[in-house]
């Protein structure tokens, strides 16, 4: 079984799965899409708990073998350390008021994107080490020959 934990981003570990360089990748769903369309990449399941709107019948981890498995991309803002608190306060005020403004609600949907706002002092929950949550992914899954074998049969072939 060939897969990399890293890449330099989403373009070029699609392009290793569309070769046969690696044989699964953990991707971002909008880059994956039209590969998925074309039939050249099958989705074996979606990273967080919900269901995503553009992939309505892909179940999510957390129903199939993994019952506590949730990971969803994430992005953050983020400030130097010893920021006032004051005014890190009033960037989250104004941050979470944009997230909750209607355009872009309808922004995020069309891009796929699960807007979701914690507080500063939330973040530190939603910014796991990656070596911690992709290091106790495959405790759940076993990664065997029959594996390997549906690998091989779902690698197009150009």
């Amino acid at each position: 079984m060939r897969w990399r934990s890293t890449t330099p981003g989403a373009a070029p570990a699609t392009t290793d799965l569309l070769a046969g360089r690696i044989n699964f990748t953990m991707n971002d769903p909008v880059v994956s899409a039209p590969f998925i369309k074309s039939g050249q990449l099958r989705v074996l399941g979606v990273t967080s708990k919900q269901r995503l709107s553009m992939l309505p019948d892909v179940a999510p981890l957390a129903e199939q073998r993994l019952p506590d498995y949730d990971y969803a991309s994430w992005s953050a803002m983020f400030a130097p350390a010893g920021l006032p608190p004051d005014i890190a306060r009033k960037l989250h005020q104004i941050f979470a008021r944009v997230m909750a403004d209607t355009a872009i609600q309808k922004f995020a949907k069309s891009a796929r994107i699960i807007p979701l706002a914690s507080t500063p002092e939330g973040a530190p929950c939603v910014c796991p080490r990656p070596d911690q949550t992709l290091g106790s992914m495959g405790q759940g899954i076993r990664f065997d020959a029959e594996l390997t074998a549906a690998s091989q049969r779902l690698r197009p072939s150009f």
